[in-house]
C-alpha cells in the first residue's frame, strides 16, 4: 500500500465535507432491483452505510481467509481455515455489504452519463482532490479520521442511526425485519433482485406468524402468570376493568403489565422461591454495565440485557422487554424458517411449466410483441399503444398478484405451522425448567 500523504487542514476539511454532504451509496440501487431488508435499513443511515462498506461481508471475504486459501500460510492457519470449512462458517456474516451489491453501487456511482451519482455519494475508498477528482484514501489515519468524522456528523444531523434504533425499539420489529430478510433469501433462488410477493401488504402479512410468536412471547398477547393487567382493577390486578383499553395498551403501545407482589405471585408461580423472584426484579432494574456473559448475565447500558437464570428461564431483556429463550425466541424463530420454507415450496411450484411464472412470462413477450407492431406516426397512435401497452401491464400485475397470493399462503401455511411447532415444543421445555424447579 502506498505510502500516507501528509494532508494539510484544507485537504482534511474538504474530506470531511465530502463525507458529510454525501448521501449513503445505498441510494444508487439499480431501479429494478430490489434490495435486501438489511441493506434498505443500513442505507437510512450514513455511519452504518460506510461501516458496511469497509466490512467484509463474510468471513470467506476477508483478507486472511483468502490468504489462507492460497497456501503460502503457516501450518496452523491453513488448519484453522480447513476447521473454519469444516465448520461451515465461511459463510459467517460480518456486516458488510454482499460484495456484488457493493460492486454495482459503486459501477453506477463511476457511471460518466451521470456524474452527480459521484458528486452526491460517499466511497469509503475514494477521498476529493483539489479540482474536483478524487484518489485512493490509501492509508492515511488523517484522512479516514477526517471521513468517519463527516460522516459521523452526518448521522447526526439526519438521526440515521437513531432512525434504525427507533424503529427496532419493539422485539415485534426485529421479528419482522428477520421475517422480511429470509423472505428476501429465499425468494433469490426463483427471482433474483427481487420478492416473490410483490406486494408490501401481502408481504407485510407474511411476517404474522413470526410476529405473533414474538408477540406471546413478550407477553403483548396475554397476561403471562405472575404479572398484573396493564390497566388492572382495583378488586383484582390481574384482571382489568377496561378490557379495550387493555387490549389497546397491548397492541399498539406494545405494554405488559408489571410483576405481581410475591404474596400474590406465587400463587401462579409456586416454582420461583422468593430469593429468585428478588434476585429477577434486581437483574430488571439493574442498569450496571456487564458485557462478561460467562458469569450468567449480561448488560449493555441497561438497553439491552440477558441472563441464564430468569424467572423465565434463559432470556433476553430488549428495551425492558424480557423475550424468554423457549417460549418467545425458539417459535419466532420456527416460524422465521417455517415462512422460507414456504417460499421455496411457492417458487417451486410457480416455476412449473405452464404456472404462474411463464405466464408472466408470456404476457411480457405479448407486451413486447404490441410495442413492435404498433407503429407511431401520429399522436392518436401514441395513445392507441399506450392502451394497449396499458391493459397488457394490468394482466401482468394481476398475475403478479396472483404470484404473490400463491406465496403468501404457502408462507403463512409453513409459517404458521412452524410457529406452533415450535411454541409447543419451547412450552414443554418450560413447563419441565418449572417442574424441576419447582421439586427443588
Amino acid at each position: 500500500m502506498a505510502a500516507s500523504p501528509r494532508f494539510k487542514r484544507a485537504d482534511l476539511e474538504r474530506i470531511a465535507k465530502k463525507a458529510y454532504v454525501s448521501e449513503p451509496i445505498a441510494i444508487l440501487k439499480d431501479k429494478a432491483e430490489e434490495l435486501a431488508p438489511s441493506t434498505m435499513m443500513a442505507g437510512r443511515a450514513n455511519l452504518a452505510d460506510a461501516l458496511r462498506q469497509m466490512l467484509p461481508a463474510k468471513l470467506e471475504n476477508t483478507a486472511w481467509y483468502k490468504d489462507s486459501q492460497k497456501g503460502n500460510v503457516s501450518s496452523f492457519r491453513r488448519q484453522l481455515a480447513t476447521g473454519i470449512d469444516r465448520l461451515g462458517l465461511s459463510k459467517l456474516p460480518l456486516g458488510g455489504y454482499d460484495e456484488a451489491v457493493l460492486e454495482g453501487f459503486r459501477t453506477r456511482r463511476e457511471d460518466p452519463t451521470e456524474p452527480v451519482n459521484r458528486a452526491r455519494t460517499l466511497d469509503v475508498r475514494k477521498i476529493p482532490v483539489e479540482g474536483g477528482g478524487e484518489e485512493d484514501i490509501g492509508d492515511s489515519f488523517s484522512a479516514r479520521a477526517a471521513q468517519l468524522a463527516g460522516v459521523t456528523a452526518a448521522d447526526v444531523s439526519r438521526d440515521g442511526l437513531r432512525n434504525i434504533w427507533w424503529f427496532l425499539n419493539a422485539p415485534q420489529a426485529l421479528a419482522q425485519v428477520a421475517s422480511l430478510q429470509g423472505m428476501y433469501n429465499a425468494s433469490g433462488k426463483f427471482r433474483p433482485g427481487r420478492q416473490l410477493i410483490d406486494q408490501g401488504t401481502l408481504r407485510y402479512a407474511a411476517t404474522i406468524p413470526a410476529v405473533i410468536a414474538m408477540s406471546v412471547g413478550v407477553g403483548n398477547i396475554g397476561r403471562p402468570k405472575g404479572y398484573k393487567a396493564i390497566l388492572p382493577s382495583e378488586e383484582d390486578p390481574r384482571e382489568t376493568d377496561t378490557p379495550v383499553g387493555e387490549f389497546l395498551s397491548r397492541y399498539f403501545l406494545g405494554r405488559t403489565g408489571r410483576l405481581l407482589p410475591y404474596d400474590e405471585f406465587k400463587k401462579e408461580r409456586p416454582d420461583v422461591s422468593e430469593g429468585e423472584y428478588r434476585r429477577y426484579k434486581a437483574y430488571l432494574f439493574d442498569k450496571q454495565g456487564d458485557l462478561n456473559p460467562l458469569d450468567g448475565d449480561f448488560n449493555i447500558l441497561g438497553a439491552l440485557k440477558g441472563t441464564t437464570s430468569g424467572i423465565h428461564g434463559p432470556e433476553i431483556n430488549f428495551m425492558g422487554k424480557a423475550i424468554p429463550a423457549l417460549t418467545g425466541i425458539i417459535p419466532t424463530a420456527a416460524a422465521v424458517v417455517g415462512m422460507r420454507k414456504g417460499i421455496r415450496k411457492a417458487g417451486t411450484r410457480l416455476q412449473r411449466e405452464g404456472a404462474g411464472f411463464d405466464k408472466v412470462k408470456a404476457l411480457e413477450l405479448e407486451k413486447k410483441e404490441v410495442q413492435q407492431s404498433i407503429k407511431v406516426k401520429t399522436p392518436e397512435d401514441v395513445e392507441y399503444r399506450q392502451r394497449e401497452v396499458g391493459k397488457i401491464d394490468k394482466k401482468i400485475y394481476e398475475q403478479e398478484t396472483e404470484n404473490s397470493i400463491e406465496a403468501l399462503k404457502q408462507a403463512l401455511l409453513f409459517g404458521g405451522g412452524y410457529a406452533a411447532a415450535g411454541g409447543i415444543t419451547g412450552q414443554a421445555l418450560e413447563s419441565m425448567r418449572r417442574d424441576i424447579g419447582q421439586d427443588d
